[in-house]
């Protein structure tokens, strides 16, 4: 690094970003028609009738659903990709739980986790400026000293685009939510919880097979 790179002339160090915490996002290469075909297919399925927001399906084993089994079938090949990514010790993973959200401009998700989980989704399925904010879980953060920065060390939010098509997979344990933002029309995501089947761990005292 040169003087002209070191305007605050740091000195040479080692920096270890510790327990990463992984937010995978895909994109859909047929979001156009996938999208425009789910969403003529929730317009026909009832939703909770509020009043709060978002609204949510009745049905929340959407991936049961012929209708739209072609776009449950690209999930499961991202989730596919995920275990081998990180090489996880398990044969596979399986959905266990899908519904879909919709929401106006006024429409905000409290914060919350998805429990029962292990991975969970999001699936933007409409155009809209509402992203998906995950906060930090280390509360422990909020105790002891602050002192102010402007440094990314600080940051407890991080904000995740909500761009049409794209899957979002995330641990069940992070905390997010949404808040309302000013457009025209409904917002339409898909959520999903998924949990490792088949031999999980296998050879260890942590084993189990899950079916």
């Amino acid at each position: 690094m040169t003087e002209g790179q070191n305007p605050r002339n740091l000195m040479p160090k080692n920096v270890a970003q510790i327990f990463p915490t992984y937010i995978i996002g895909y994109e859909n290469p047929d979001k156009e028609i996938d999208n425009q075909s789910v969403i003529k297919f929730l317009e026909t399925q009832e939703f909770t009738p509020g009043p709060h927001q978002p609204y949510q399906t009745i049905d929340n084993h959407l991936e049961n659903s012929l209708e739209i089994k072609k776009l449950y079938d690209w999930f499961n090949a991202c989730l596919e990709d995920y275990r081998k990514t990180f090489n996880y010790a398990c044969d596979g993973y399986k959905i266990i739980l899908s519904w879909a959200n919709k929401a106006n401009s006024s429409g905000s998700h409290r914060m919350h986790v998805h429990p029962n989980s292990f991975i969970s989704g999001i699936y933007y399925l409409s155009d809209s400026p509402s992203p998906t904010y995950f906060e930090d879980p280390r509360y422990q953060l909020r105790s002891g000293w602050f002192v102010a920065t402007d440094h990314p060390i600080q940051d407890s939010v991080w904000t995740c685009p909500s761009d049409t098509g794209s899957l979002v997979l995330f641990p069940s344990w992070l905390p997010h939510f949404t808040e309302g933002q000013p457009f025209d029309g409904w917002r339409y995501s898909i959520s999903f919880n998924v949990i490792p089947v088949g031999v999980t761990n296998s050879g260890s005292l942590t084993e189990m097979n899950l079916v």
